[in-house]
């Protein structure tokens, strides 16, 4: 027993040690295949420091929030520092760990907020030196990912499979004006099936926004305002004969329901929710990408003329 304490004091004692060494590794996403995880990470990492680096005598235009953030990347004059995957604790911790109480923040929302529960990703991410010890071991020893023929061979099965299911997809969706492709229905779907479980559990009829957080984090960053981004690329499906029309009903009844309780929150809040800009269940086309950024950058321009105006 004697032994067993003096060596778990021994690896404690040096765990100092190799988080400082761990610190002074240097991350580059080019060193990981994209679009891997640890690429994703990496990639936070360099918009992070790029933000940290920045001039920080003043406030920055800062934008938060998971995937559907980071693909917009930097633009002029936000810093992103989106980090795919994160839910509503991992971005709360990077708003509290990382940005000014000053900057212009631009936070923004989904369902998905409520749906990712917190996970290693809050360890492996937020934290500069479990990031850097993270991204070393993938760098000595690498995860694999399925190849693309897998990819491929899923996708001819699933059109064999799921005839109902496309078609349903395809007229929830075309109930909103919005054509799209097989390649893009197939991938709606998988996530629905993939988020089937999540959706069912976070949103029962009962379910109500709470905004109890966003509040608490306003008060600290007076000048955050938070934006409703796109999600959900449907229109209801009554009657609802399967699991799959039920998820997407209850989804959209949970994305009405938060996009009300914002309007009526006294938060600052702008609403860019339009899903026809949308290519899954909450990432935009390239072409809406462009128009999110454009809108953004509106946002902004317009709370900094606000702030003159109040001085």
């Amino acid at each position: 027993m004697r032994k067993l304490v003096l060596i778990t004091c021994g690896y404690l004692s040096f765990l100092p040690v190799l988080l400082c060494l761990v610190s002074l590794y240097p991350i580059k996403a080019d060193n990981y295949p994209q679009p891997s995880y640890p690429w994703l990470i990496a990639d936070f990492h360099e918009r992070l420091q790029s933000y940290l680096q920045s001039q920080r005598a003043l406030p920055q235009a800062v934008l938060v929030g998971p995937s559907y953030v980071s693909v917009l990347r930097e633009f002029e004059p936000v810093y992103n520092i989106g980090l795919s995957g994160a839910g509503q604790c991992e971005t709360l911790a990077i708003v509290r760990k990382y940005c000014r109480e000053d900057d212009r923040i631009l936070y923004a929302v989904t369902i998905w907020d409520f749906m990712r529960e917190s996970s290693e990703l809050l360890n492996q991410a937020v934290y500069d030196s479990w990031r850097r010890l993270f991204l070393l071991h993938e760098q000595i020893s690498p995860s694999k990912g399925p190849p693309e023929e897998v990819w491929l061979d899923s996708y001819w099965r699933s059109i064999k499979v799921w005839t109902n299911e496309i078609d349903m997809v395809a007229n929830a969706a075309a109930s909103k004006g919005i054509d799209h492709d097989g390649h893009t229905l197939i991938l709606l779907i998988k996530q629905l099936k993939h988020s089937m479980p999540r959706i069912n559990r976070a949103f029962d009829s009962a379910w109500e926004p709470d905004l109890s957080r966003y509040h608490e984090l306003h008060r600290q960053f007076p000048n955050m305002v938070f934006v409703m981004f796109p999600s959900m690329p449907f229109g209801p499906i009554e009657p609802a004969r399967t699991e799959l029309a039920h998820t997407i009903n209850i989804a959209l009844d949970a994305k009405a329901k938060l996009k009300k309780a914002f309007e009526e929150s006294g938060l600052p809040y702008v609403d860019c929710s339009q899903p026809e800009l949308l290519g899954d269940l909450f990432h935009s086309t390239p072409e809406g990408n462009d128009l999110l950024r454009e809108r953004l950058t509106q946002i902004i321009a317009k709370r900094a003329s606000d702030q003159l105006t109040s001085l």
